[in-house]
């Protein structure tokens, strides 16, 4: 969903992910500006949101984060994919499994969600600041055809960069 009017944009953004715990504080993260460390582990949706700037116009990000893998493939879940501006896809940087779900993920978002094609980026989650391992997960972004940030769940301002990012690629 991508509603613009004299003020400023209302964009959806799907964030989706194996890892529950990934996938609400990416989005925690940014939408609160507080990293959280005690929550209850959850499955559904969880949609927050967060206001930026861009171009000086005020943009709302709508954050439809799908929470767990409970639901397989076939589920509801391609209801909350329909008119989003933009999708971001986790995975672990360590765990190959997590990537290959990555790519199950990009597949299930492309083939529910309708209307025209939308920014989709692969978003590799690293455990430490040091750990550098692009390869695998950049490979499948460049055979795939999107973007691909890294970040720890840490780092509020590449948190707020991918997504100022993701914005900017929807309005452009």
């Amino acid at each position: 969903m991508t509603i613009e009017n004299k003020k400023g944009y209302i964009l959806k953004i799907c964030v989706l992910g194996e890892n529950t715990e990934h996938n609400r504080r990416f989005s925690r993260l940014t939408a609160t500006d507080t990293f959280e460390t005690d929550y209850m582990l959850e499955f559904g949706v969880d949609i927050p949101t967060k206001k930026i700037t861009i171009e000086k116009r005020a943009v709302k990000l709508i954050l439809a984060t799908i929470m767990g893998d409970e639901w397989d493939i076939e589920s509801p879940r391609a209801a909350y994919y329909q008119e989003a501006s933009g999708c971001l896809i986790l995975y672990e940087t360590k765990n190959p499994t997590s990537l290959k779900r990555a790519e199950d993920y990009y597949r299930d978002f492309t083939m529910h969600s309708k209307g025209p094609p939308i920014p989709i980026a692969l978003v590799g989650i690293r455990t430490s600041e040091k750990q550098n391992e692009l390869n695998a997960g950049k490979q499948l972004a460049d055979q795939l055809g999107v973007g691909y940030y890294e970040t720890t769940l840490s780092d509020k301002q590449q948190v707020e960069f991918i997504l100022t990012n993701m914005a900017e690629k929807v309005i452009a």
